[in-house]
């Protein structure tokens, strides 16, 4: 475990590409959302105007869909935000693993559009997916 930015704690994981750079659990609690949202902007402090903006509303539309559709209110979706030298990933999953098969997909083309250059749903079980905004520089 690192410490960053931001006090937040967070590991590399052997299985990833990029180390994480920040890890946030978003509760069904659309009030702590705000405070979650500056904290993700602290943590991509650094890179463009126009990728921060860009990785902020993908949260943002995450969550949104996050506290609509999760038939588990309890359950929290973590997001890791991993940075390489092109770009940014978001990984966001969720805690536990009842989530429908295609909620990920669902909620995925309801956010693409405009706001990253890739994603895809993790097929390993994880009840998860990834999203990523190629960085422009600072």
């Amino acid at each position: 475990m690192r410490e960053f930015s931001g006090g937040q704690l967070a590991s590399e994981d052997e299985d990833r590409r990029e180390p994480v750079l920040a890890q946030h659990e978003i509760q069904a609690d659309p009030r702590a959302l705000r405070r979650v949202l500056n904290e993700v902007e602290r943590d991509l402090e650094g890179l463009s105007g126009r990728t921060r903006r860009k990785a902020v509303l993908l949260v943002a539309a995450l969550a949104d869909h996050w506290l609509r559709l999760t038939p588990d209110k309890s359950a929290l979706m973590k997001v890791d935000i991993e940075r390489s030298s092109t770009h940014l990933r978001i990984v966001a999953s969720a805690s536990d693993e009842t989530l429908p098969q295609d909620f990920w997909e669902q909620v995925g083309h309801a956010v693409v559009v405009g706001l990253v250059d890739s994603w895809g749903v993790d097929r390993r079980g994880r009840s998860g997916a990834w999203f990523e905004v190629d960085a422009d520089g600072p």
